[in-house]
This record gives structure tokens, C-alpha cells and sequence, in this order.
């Protein structure tokens, strides 16, 4: 994974690692429970499922690429702010997720922006101690 300079970098780390879930096989143990948020498994904007997908069949690098993203990454914000940054990389529009939130526009994207700004600010502490370690 490339280092994270910016909240660009954030947004399409993020959306990266969604594409990547998607193309995994959902077929798995029975009985599993998910921690999740349940808007992956809602019927979302055609948005990204339109789209084609670039390939098929993830790489091992990029499965760890997605483990850290949305696993790590993801953890330093709480339920709410996760359901939205995981919306709205998912593809669904300003106008669904203000009818979700009952919240303007403007109140929405200064949310979404501070949760990047969150998510950003823990990945450059993280690499700031990776760079560290290595010294």
C-alpha cells in the first residue's frame, strides 16, 4: 500500500478496499455472524455495481491491503461515522444519504470530511511509528 499523504488518498484506499470486498466470494461458513455495518448487504445505488470491475480474483497483497484499511483504519471512528464513510465510498449519492440521516447537505459533507480527517490523522501517527521502528 502506498503511503497516505492527504484525505484523496484516504477516499480511494477506502473505495479500493470496498472494490476488493465486493469481488470476494461471498459464500462462507454457515451460521457466521458479521460485524459489519449492514449497509454492505443493503440494495445500494447501481452506482458501483454498474461499474465493471477491473478483475476478479484479489491478490494476497491486496487482501491484506483491505484487512488493514477496513479493519484498522476503520476502527478509529465510531458506528455512525463508519456506516457513512463505508455509504458514501460505496457509491451512494448525497441525496439517499441525506434522506438517511435526515441531516443537510452541507452538515453531511462536514461530517463525512471530519471523518476522513479522523481516519487520516491515525494513518500518519501509524506510519510516523513505522518509520520509527525502521530507524
Amino acid at each position: 500500500m502506498k503511503p497516505v499523504k492527504d484525505i484523496r488518498d484516504v477516499e480511494t484506499e477506502i473505495r479500493r478496499a470496498l472494490i476488493i470486498l465486493k469481488t470476494m466470494p461471498t459464500d462462507g461458513p454457515k451460521k457466521l455472524r458479521s460485524h459489519w455495518p449492514a449497509c454492505l448487504n443493503e440494495q445500494t445505488d447501481d452506482n458501483l455495481m454498474s461499474k465493471p470491475l477491473k478483475y476478479t480474483k484479489a491478490l494476497p497483497e491486496e487482501i491484506d491491503d483491505m484487512d488493514e484499511v477496513l479493519e484498522d483504519w476503520l476502527k478509529c471512528i465510531d458506528y455512525d461515522e463508519r456506516n457513512l464513510v463505508i455509504m458514501r465510498n460505496s457509491g451512494w449519492s448525497w441525496k439517499v444519504l441525506i434522506d438517511k440521516y435526515n441531516v443537510s447537505r452541507s452538515h453531511l459533507y462536514n461530517r463525512y470530511v471530519k471523518c476522513l480527517k479522523k481516519i487520516l490523522s491515525y494513518v500518519l501517527e501509524k506510519q510516523q511509528k513505522k518509520q520509527k521502528e525502521v530507524k
